[in-house]
C-alpha cells in the first residue's frame, strides 16, 4: 500500500506554487515589453510627424479624407503659390505641368492644387499673390492670405477686382471658392461669389484650404466623388473656422514629402507649395527652367511629329502640315520638325512658306556648327523662293561669317574671353540680319550673359516682324521673355508678335483649306481615283 508523508506533500505543493509564480512573472514581463514596444512605435511616428507639417488620413462619415496640417506659428514654414515655368499673363502664355514634374522641379515638402483655371486657354481665373505682388488677376471667390508678419486671414472679397486691391503687405495669398466656412459657421453662397456653373454641385473629387480657430492651416482633399453639400459637412467636421473650396474634379492634387497622395488626371498651371524652411525652396534660374521646358516640349513635339509623319505618308498633306506646325511650336529647336513642315508646304505648292521653313532649318543647323547641311537647306529655300530677302541674308551669312565661326570655335575651346571680344565686335558693327542676331544671342547665353542675349533676341524679333515673318518673330520674342520675364519691352514685343502670328495663322488656315480643296480638284476625279 502506497502512502505519502505530510512533508512530501508540502514540498510538492511548494514546487507547484513556485512554478506558477514563474509563469505569471514571465507573462507579465512579456505584456509589459509588448506595450512598451507599441508606445515606442507611436512615439517614433509622432516624432516623424512633428514639426510645422504633418499628414493624416481620416474617416469622416465613411469617406476617406487626406489632411495636411501646417503650423504657421513656426516662423521657418514657407508657403507660396507656384506656376508652371513659362506662365506669363502679360504674354498670354499659360503652360501647365503634371504633379510629378512639379515635385521634381520645385521639391516642396507638401503641395495642393491651386484655384480654378480656364480649360481652353489654361489661364488661372482666380487671383494669386506672392511677396506683395499680384501674380494672377480675378474677381471670383474669397481671399485666404498670410501677411508679412505671418498671420493668416480670410476675407470675403467676391466682386472686387484683384488688381484694384492692396497686396503690398501680403506674403502669399489665393482667391477661390465658393466659401465653405466663415467664422466657424457654414457659409455657402456660390452665386453671390460669382460661381454660377451647375457643374459645381455634381459629385466630384474635392479640395480645400481651411483655417482652424487655433491658427492651423489645413490642406484637404477627397479622392472619391462626393457632392458639395457632403464636402461642406466634412470640412465642418474637421472643425474648420474658415474654409474655401479649391479647384476639384480632375484637378484635385496633393503631395507630401515627395509622394503623391492624390494624383490629378490633368496637368495644372498652378499649385500651392509648402516648405519646412524658406531656404528649401529652389531658386530656379533661367537655365533650369529652360531645360525643363525644352525637355517637355521635345517629348510633345516628338509625338506630334509622328502623327504628322503618318499623315504625310498617307498623302494627307494639309492635315500633316497642321500637325507639324503644332510640333514646331512645341519644340522650336528641332530641325526635323521644320524640315517636315517645309516638305508639307512644298507638296501643297506653298513654296514661299516652304522657303521660310528651310531658312529656319538653316538657322538651327548653324547654331550647331553644321554649315554644310545649312547650306543645303538655304539652297532649297532659294530654289523655292528666289526673291526671299531672308534666304539671301542667310546665304550671305554662311559665306561671310568668319567672326561668328571664330566666336563659336573660341567657345568650344574654352576661351570665353576671346569669344566675348569677337561677339562684341560683331554686335558693334550694327547687325541688321535677324538670323545673325539670334546666333549671337545663343552664344551670349552660353557665356551666361542673359541680358545681352535677350537684347539681341528683341532686335531680331523686331526685324522679323518688320519683314512680316511673324512666326520667327514670335519665337525670338518668346526666348527673350524667358531670359528676362520682368522686362516690359520684351513682353510688349512678344504680345505684338503673338497677335500678328494669330492673325497670320487665321489667314493661312483659310488659304490652306482653299489650296487643299484645289489640290483635290486638280488631282482626283469624281470617283475618287487619281487622274493619270
Amino acid at each position: 500500500m502506497l502512502g505519502f508523508s505530510k512533508e512530501a506533500a508540502l514540498l510538492d505543493a511548494h514546487v507547484v506554487l513556485e512554478s506558477s509564480n514563474k509563469i505569471y512573472w514571465y507573462k507579465l514581463v512579456f505584456i509589459v515589453r509588448y506595450f512598451l514596444l507599441i508606445i515606442l512605435v507611436i512615439l517614433t511616428f509622432n516624432s516623424a510627424q512633428a514639426g510645422p507639417l504633418s499628414i493624416e488620413k481620416l474617416l469622416v462619415d465613411g469617406i476617406s479624407v487626406n489632411v495636411i496640417r501646417a503650423d504657421p506659428g513656426d516662423k521657418e514654414l514657407y508657403i507660396t503659390p507656384a506656376f508652371a515655368p513659362g506662365y506669363l499673363e502679360s504674354a498670354e502664355n499659360y503652360p501647365a505641368m503634371s504633379l510629378e514634374d512639379m515635385m521634381t522641379l520645385y521639391e516642396p515638402a507638401a503641395a495642393i492644387n491651386g484655384p480654378f483655371f480656364d480649360m481652353e486657354t489654361g489661364r488661372v481665373v482666380c487671383a494669386t499673390a506672392k511677396n506683395g505682388a499680384l501674380l494672377s488677376d480675378g474677381e471670383l471667390g474669397s481671399s485666404l492670405l498670410m501677411d508679412m508678419k505671418g498671420n493668416l486671414h480670410h476675407h470675403l472679397t467676391a466682386g472686387l477686382r484683384a488688381r484694384k486691391m492692396e497686396w503690398s503687405s501680403v506674403a502669399w495669398g489665393v482667391r477661390c471658392g465658393p466659401t465653405l466656412v466663415f467664422n466657424g459657421r457654414p457659409f455657402f453662397h456660390p452665386c453671390l461669389e460669382g460661381f454660377t456653373s451647375s457643374s459645381l454641385y455634381r459629385p466630384a473629387r474635392r479640395s480645400a484650404l481651411a483655417l482652424t480657430r487655433k491658427g492651423e492651416l489645413l490642406l484637404i482633399t477627397v479622392s472619391r466623388n462626393i457632392t458639395m453639400e457632403k464636402f461642406l459637412h466634412i470640412v465642418t467636421a474637421l472643425r474648420a473656422w474658415h474654409a474655401i473650396n479649391l479647384d476639384g474634379g480632375g484637378s484635385t492634387a496633393m503631395a507630401f514629402e515627395g509622394r503623391a497622395v492624390t494624383s490629378p488626371s490633368r496637368d495644372l498651371p498652378c499649385y500651392i507649395l509648402l516648405y519646412h524652411k524658406k531656404k528649401d525652396a529652389p531658386l530656379l534660374n533661367c537655365s533650369d527652367i529652360r531645360k525643363y521646358l525644352e525637355r517637355k516640349a521635345s517629348i510633345r513635339g516628338r509625338i506630334l511629329y509622328l502623327d504628322a509623319y503618318n499623315s504625310f505618308v498617307e498623302k494627307h498633306y494639309a492635315e500633316a502640315l497642321e500637325q507639324i506646325l503644332k510640333a514646331c511650336e512645341q519644340d522650336e529647336h528641332s530641325v526635323t520638325n521644320f524640315d517636315m513642315a517645309a516638305r508639307c508646304n512644298e507638296c501643297l505648292g506653298r513654296l514661299k512658306e516652304a522657303a521660310n521653313m528651310h531658312i529656319r532649318c538653316t538657322f538651327l543647323l548653324l547654331r550647331q556648327g553644321r554649315r554644310d547641311e545649312a547650306r543645303a537647306h538655304i539652297e532649297k529655300a532659294l530654289s523655292d523662293n528666289p526673291g526671299s530677302a531672308e534666304a539671301k541674308d542667310a546665304a550671305n551669312m554662311i559665306d561671310n561669317s568668319p567672326g561668328i565661326s571664330s566666336g563659336l570655335l573660341s567657345l568650344m575651346s574654352g576661351n570665353e574671353k576671346k569669344a566675348l571680344e569677337t561677339l562684341d565686335t560683331i554686335l558693334a558693327q550694327g547687325v541688321h540680319n535677324p538670323m545673325v542676331l539670334t546666333l549671337l544671342a545663343e552664344h551670349f547665353r552660353t557665356l551666361g550673359l542673359h541680358e545681352k542675349a535677350a537684347e539681341c533676341l528683341k532686335r531680331a524679333a523686331e526685324l522679323y516682324i518688320k519683314r512680316e515673318a511673324f512666326f520667327q518673330g514670335y519665337l525670338a520674342a518668346k526666348e527673350a521673355v524667358e531670359l528676362d520675364p520682368e522686362n516690359p519691352d520684351y513682353r510688349k514685343i512678344l504680345s505684338k508678335a503673338a497677335k500678328c502670328k494669330g492673325d497670320e495663322k487665321t489667314a493661312e488656315l483659310q488659304k490652306l483649306i482653299h489650296q487643299a480643296l484645289q489640290y483635290e480638284d486638280d488631282h482626283f476625279s469624281v470617283t475618287g481615283e487619281k487622274d493619270q
